[in-house]
C-alpha cells in the first residue's frame, strides 16, 4: 500500500485498516515465531537476519493498530439443546486451555465405535467425510485408504494420473532436463506432502471428493482451499501406459453464489495442470528440485487442522489425538455446526485441553 500510494513515511501508506483474526487458533505454517511471542523483538535485529527484521518490521507494524474489538457471540453453533449450550461454553474454556476432567470426559463421549450410543464412522452420511488431522503425512496416509474404498463402494475404476517432470536446476553431470525412468518412478511414488502438495499422480474417480491447491480464479470461487467433486477429465497418453491429466472438471462443493462457465453445468469448473517448481523429498529424506506439471488437486478423505480453518462442517470427524496444541485442537472441535456433529477418532489428550495458558496468548 504504501509503495502504491507513494507514502513510504507512514505504514499501511497512512490508511486505515482492518484486520481480523483470532489467537484462540493455530498461528501461521510458515516458519517462525507468532507476532505475540516473545522471541520476536521490536528492534531491527544486529546480525541482519533478513528474516528476523522482517518479523521485527511486522511486529512494529502490529503494534500501530490502537482499537482492538472483541466479537463474542458465536455464529457457527447456533444449537438451543442443552448439549450445544454446554458445547459453546466448552468451546469458551478450550480457548484459554481451561477445560475440566467432566469436560473432557464429555466429550470423549464422543469417540467413534461399535458401542450402544457411540458414532460410527461408517455411517454413509460420515463414511467419506473428511477427517481432520494435524499431521499432513497422516492426511496423505487416509486419503491413500480412502480413494481405492470410495471406487469399490461406488462400483467404479481408479483411474491414475502421472505428472510430467522435468529437472528445474543446473547440474554440470546431467546433459538434459528429462529425468530418467527409475527416477521418475521414485518421483510419483511421493506423497504431496513432500512435494509441496503438488501430487507425482492423482488416483481418481467419478465423484471422488477433491480439495483445490491453487487459486485458479478466485471470481468463480476456484481458490486454494476449495472443496469439490470431480465431474470428468481431459487426459492424454504420455507413454508406457500411462496418462496425464489437461484438465478436470470438478464441481464446487460451497459456493457464495452461483458459478457458471460457458458449456458447463451450474457450480462445475475446469481446473487445468500448471508448472510448478518444488523441491521433492525423496523416501531416504534426500531433496531435488524439479518443474512439475499436474493438476493442483490433492483427495479430501482428510485435511490438516491448518486447511480446516475458516470452515463451518455438518459432519466433522477429526482426530484430537494428534493435535499439538490447545488452539489446534479447538481449531478442530470448532469446525462442527453442533454438537451431533462431533466425532471423535481418538481421546483428547487432557494435556491439550487442560493446563496453563502461556503467558504471550493471556496478554
Amino acid at each position: 500500500m504504501s509503495l502504491s500510494l507513494d507514502v513510504s513515511e507512514l505504514a499501511f501508506g497512512g490508511r486505515n485498516v482492518v484486520a481480523s483474526g483470532d489467537f484462540a487458533q493455530l498461528p501461521p505454517s510458515s516458519a517462525g515465531y507468532p507476532l505475540y511471542s516473545h522471541a520476536v523483538g521490536s528492534t531491527i535485529h544486529k546480525v541482519n537476519s533478513v528474516q528476523l527484521q522482517r518479523t521485527s518490521m511486522g511486529k512494529a507494524l502490529w503494534h500501530t493498530f490502537t482499537t482492538v474489538v472483541l466479537l463474542t457471540q458465536n455464529m457457527r453453533q447456533q444449537g438451543s439443546s442443552e448439549e450445544d449450550l454446554y458445547f459453546r461454553q466448552i468451546l469458551m474454556d478450550l480457548r484459554h486451555c481451561a477445560c475440566s476432567d467432566e469436560q473432557i470426559a464429555w466429550m470423549n463421549s464422543k469417540i467413534a465405535g461399535r458401542g450402544p450410543g457411540q458414532p460410527r464412522m461408517s455411517d454413509s452420511d460420515v463414511k467419506y467425510a473428511s477427517i481432520i488431522t494435524a499431521w499432513n503425512a497422516s492426511r496423505d496416509k487416509i486419503n491413500d485408504m480412502g480413494a481405492p474404498a470410495f471406487a469399490r463402494d461406488n462400483n467404479h475404476a481408479l483411474d491414475v494420473f502421472y505428472s510430467l517432470d522435468r529437472w528445474s536446476t543446473i547440474d554440470v553431470l546431467r546433459t538434459s532436463d528429462v529425468v530418467e525412468q527409475k527416477m521418475q518412478e521414485k518421483l510419483w511414488a511421493v506423497h504431496p506432502a513432500r512435494s509441496e502438495h503438488h501430487p507425482g499422480c492423482l488416483r481418481i474417480c467419478l465423484g471422488m471428493p477433491v480439495l483445490i491447491k491453487h487459486n485458479e480464479a478466485t471470481e468463480a470461487g476456484v481458490t486454494n482451499g476449495a472443496e469439490g467433486f470431480v465431474v470428468g477429465w481431459n487426459a492424454r497418453e504420455i507413454g508406457r501406459g500411462k496418462q496425464t491429466l489437461d484438465t478436470l472438471f470438478v464441481k464446487l462443493k460451497l459456493t457464495a453464489s452461483t458459478v457458471r462457465v460457458k458449456g458447463l453445468p451450474d457450480n462445475v469448473v475446469p481446473v487445468t495442470a500448471y508448472t510448478k517448481s518444488i523441491a521433492v523429498k525423496l523416501t531416504d529424506d534426500t531433496e531435488v528440485r524439479l518443474s512439475r506439471t499436474q493438476i493442483p488437486v490433492v483427495l479430501n478423505f482428510g485435511m490438516t487442522d491448518y486447511g480446516s480453518q475458516g470452515r463451518s462442517r455438518v459432519h466433522n470427524p477429526f482426530d484430537p489425538g494428534e493435535c499439538r496444541s490447545h488452539q489446534s485442537l479447538y481449531t478442530c472441535l470448532s469446525r462442527g455446526t453442533s454438537w451431533s456433529s462431533t466425532i471423535l477418532v481418538r481421546p483428547i489428550p487432557q494435556s491439550m485441553a487442560k493446563g496453563k495458558l502461556s503467558e504471550q496468548l493471556r496478554r
